[in-house]
């Protein structure tokens, strides 16, 4: 039987995309499972604003990376990038899945 799937989501700043993309697909599992990158926009009191514009918008341009996996490698990945990219603003989510599949 295979271990369970999770959903491991990262929220990062744009201009971390290239360094977090390369270290994903030099990643064993990650690599091999593959995952998407969209830009999102971020509202919230809390966040991380770089520039005098994002405070006064209130808004924060970040991208979002998303990827299936085993369960038992998620945290790993989260481990591994919080020893190379530590500071760096980085969000990460580990979610159950109930269900997984394609449509053929």
């Amino acid at each position: 039987m295979n271990p369970p799937s999770v959903i491991l989501t990262f929220v990062a700043p744009r201009v971390l995309e290239e360094k977090l993309v390369q270290m994903l697909l030099t990643h064993e599992v990650a690599g091999d499972a593959g995952f998407s990158v969209s830009e999102i926009i971020a509202y919230g009191r809390n966040l991380h604003f770089r520039t005098v514009a994002e405070q006064v918008s209130g808004r924060v341009r970040q991208i979002e990376v998303r990827m299936v996996l085993p369960a038992d490698h998620a945290q790993q990945i989260v481990e591994q990038l919080k020893a190379e990219m530590p500071g760096q603003h980085v969000k990460w989510q580990i979610a159950s899945i109930m269900a997984t599949g394609e449509l053929s």
